[in-house]
C-alpha cells in the first residue's frame, strides 16, 4: 500500500467531487465579468491573482484564488480552454478518483 492509499484512507472523505466544475464556473464567471465590464474585469483579477509582496502583506486568499482566473481573456479561446479543462479532468477524476484528483491539483497549484 502506497502513501496515497494511506492517505486516502485517513482523508477521502474530505475529497471535493467534481472539483474542477467549480473552478471552471468561478473562470467563466470572471471571463464574462471581463467581457462585459473590462473595468470591474481588471480590478477583479488583480484582486485574485497571485503577487507574493501582497501575500507577505497578509493577503493570504491568493495562495487559492489566482487559480480563478481564466486562462485567457478573449471569449472565444476562454471558452475552447474551459471546455478542454472540463473534458480532461471529468476523464481523469473517473479514472483516478476525486481524491486522487485533488491531490493531484494541489500539488499543481503548489509546483
Amino acid at each position: 500500500m502506497n502513501w496515497l492509499d494511506k492517505l486516502e484512507r485517513k482523508l477521502g472523505r474530505f475529497a471535493i467531487q467534481n472539483l474542477m466544475s467549480y473552478i471552471i464556473v468561478a473562470n467563466a464567471a470572471i471571463l464574462l465579468i471581463y467581457t462585459l465590464m473590462p473595468g470591474v474585469g481588471i480590478s477583479v483579477i488583480d484582486k485574485l491573482s497571485f503577487v507574493p509582496r501582497f501575500v507577505l502583506e497578509g493577503e493570504i486568499w491568493r495562495f487559492i484564488t489566482f487559480i480563478f482566473i481564466p486562462p485567457t481573456t478573449e471569449l472565444f479561446w476562454g471558452a475552447i480552454a474551459l471546455f478542454f479543462y472540463y473534458s480532461i479532468s471529468r476523464s481523469l477524476e473517473s479514472q483516478w478518483g476525486s481524491f486522487t484528483f485533488n491531490i493531484y491539483y494541489l500539488i499543481g497549484m503548489i509546483g
